[in-house]
């Protein structure tokens, strides 16, 4: 399991590579990514997008929607 400085990435036991990311939310709660990645580096890029979207609604005073909440819309 990797931990960056925003997030955790943690290495799937398949057969072929396969990373999930997640991160705490705004609300206290862990959130994942909506599927695994295929490298480190993809799964890394994610929880950058995520972390700029929180700092996005922090900045701009728009409410903060959950990974999963946002693919619902």
């Amino acid at each position: 399991m990797s931990r960056n400085e925003w997030g955790k990435i943690k290495k799937q036991p398949t057969k072929t590579p396969s990373y999930q990311a997640s991160y705490i939310g705004v609300d206290g709660r862990r959130h994942y990514a909506p599927h695994t990645f295929a490298s480190k580096t993809f799964a890394q890029g994610w929880l950058a997008q995520e972390r700029a979207y929180k700092e996005r609604c922090t900045l701009s005073g728009e409410r903060w929607k959950s990974p999963a909440e946002r693919a619902n819309e």
